[in-house]
This record gives C-alpha cells, sequence and structure tokens, in this order.
C-alpha cells in the first residue's frame, strides 16, 4: 500500500503584499484521487506529484505534499 498522500486548496487568498493564505488538507492514499475530494476546484489535472505548487486558470493554486511515510511509488 502506497503511504498517505495530501493535497491542498487555498480557501481565499490576495494579490497584495502580506495577504493571508488559508489552506485546507485532504488526506488521499493516491495522488490521483487528490484532488477530486477537494470539493471547490473547478480544474482536475489527472495528477499532481509533489512539491508542487501549481496555479489554475480559476487563479487558484494546487500544492502536492508527500506523506512522510511514503518511501516510493509501488510500496
Amino acid at each position: 500500500m502506497l503511504g498517505a498522500e495530501q493535497g491542498v486548496q487555498p480557501r481565499d487568498h490576495g494579490v497584495d503584499k502580506g495577504a493571508e493564505l488559508v489552506l485546507s488538507w485532504a488526506r488521499v492514499i493516491y495522488r490521483y484521487r487528490a484532488l477530486r475530494r477537494l470539493k471547490s476546484c473547478s480544474w482536475l489535472p489527472a495528477s499532481v506529484f509533489v512539491t508542487v505548487l501549481q496555479p489554475v486558470e480559476d487563479g487558484g493554486l494546487i500544492v502536492g505534499r508527500n506523506a512522510g511515510s511514503t518511501a516510493s511509488p509501488g510500496r
């Protein structure tokens, strides 16, 4: 079984310097399922790799983060 991976979606972010960024995490086993659990995402890529910060079409951000228990794919 793969270690847990998590996806995050900013709930509110601004472009002003010093604006607060609020994040919520969804715990998932497989990264391709991660974004389906973030219900307010309007754009869903096939997968998101860990340690990535990716802007999306509606101005949001998608962040991937690997769990500490994940050694490598397939384990």
